[in-house]
């Protein structure tokens, strides 16, 4: 008869992959996936690529009896939130990680999961930090517009999971991200909140949006912080430098998690850090002046926005232009006569 698991993760663990447009890196993902031998499942979700993807998928079919493939019922193009979904539901494994079609786990990923498990039956997930691996100089170029300071995406500070939301929402100065590549949730957390991707209407920042929720409704914690788990493969065609208007579409996921903040229960200060960073990205999203003076309505109705540098700031830019000597005049006017708060909304 075959031994019980003596650890969490050795129940099994199902990679969940969205492959579109992936031909070139999608064997590699795979192959470092499935590496190690608590990884049960391999789902690999093909989105009506335009490229040869769909034959990459089936050529992997066969050469691992972990490995499955799924399509969307109508052949059409979702997205990778629909497509994650789609994956998730398809699995059965009691753990869940995903991981980009164009990305790569190394392999110390999941040994501070198996740390962290043992040591916290609490534990609903386990989050750590993820580096980059450049395949052409155009991705290079648009992933240090994105991410100047450094390669690393992390958590830079570490709390109990009772603070990583407010962390992650910026409350927390310096603390940092984490990436979808380095973090392990249990399933159960994911069914007891039925927490989905957003899907096609919402389009952009669902694994921001997703993450958020998670850390608001479970318990995540820390795992490896200072080392990377696992590889992000940048390159011209990435999907989140590509945005035109990052601005504008912060704005909608902003307005989309304060919707849902009155849904939950939520500290006062986590409350305002949505609002303020939802007034922050619609200023600059703004297509004209008399956009930006309808902002002034959001200052009325939330008179504490006027102390919160950041946003007072990026509104007087805005308005009166960055540098123009009105903008300056009224700057130095704020300073002196409001409150300093230097919470970052970035």
């Amino acid at each position: 008869m075959p031994s019980e698991p003596t650890h969490p993760l050795d129940q099994g663990v199902a990679v969940i992959i969205p492959v579109y447009n992936a031909a070139p890196f999608l064997r590699e993902a795979v192959r470092s996936a499935l590496v190690f031998p608590h990884v049960k499942e391999v789902v690999l979700v093909e989105d009506a690529s335009p490229d040869n993807s769909l034959e990459v998928c089936r050529s992997l079919l066969g050469t691992d009896p972990r490995i499955t493939l799924i399509r969307h019922p109508d052949g059409r193009n979702h997205g990778a939130g629909a497509s994650r979904n789609l994956g998730y539901a398809s699995s059965r494994s009691p753990f869940v990680v995903f991981l980009d079609a164009d990305d790569v786990f190394l392999p110390n990923r999941f040994d501070k999961e198996r740390e962290v498990f043992a040591r916290h039956p609490d534990a609903d997930g386990v989050y750590g930090a993820t580096g980059a691996i450049f395949h052409d100089e155009v991705g290079r170029q648009r992933f240090l517009q994105f991410c100047p300071e450094d390669e690393l995406t992390t958590v830079r500070v570490e709390v109990p999971p009772e603070r990583l939301f407010s962390g992650l929402l910026g409350c927390i100065k310096g603390f940092g991200y984490f990436h979808l590549d380095a973090f392990t949730i249990r399933r159960s957390a994911v069914d007891r909140l039925g927490l989905t991707y957003p899907t096609r209407e919402e389009v952009w920042h669902e694994d921001t949006e997703y993450v958020l929720k998670l850390a608001h409704g479970s318990r995540l914690y820390a795992g490896e912080l200072r080392e990377p788990v696992a590889l992000r493969g940048v390159h011209a065609h990435n999907r989140y430098t590509a945005i035109a208007d990052i601005a504008s579409t912060r704005h909608v996921l902003y307005q989309r998690l304060e919707a849902w903040s009155h849904t939950v229960p939520m500290g006062r200060q986590e409350r305002r850090m949505l609002v303020a960073k939802r007034v922050y990205y619609g200023v600059f999203g703004c297509r004209n002046f008399w956009q930006r003076v309808a902002y002034a309505w959001h200052f009325l109705r939330h008179p504490w926005l006027l102390g919160w540098v950041q946003v007072r700031e990026a509104w007087t830019d805005a308005l009166l232009g960055k540098g123009s000597r009105p903008a300056q005049w009224v700057r130095s006017l704020a300073w002196r006569l409001l409150p300093r708060i230097t919470t970052s909304v970035e």
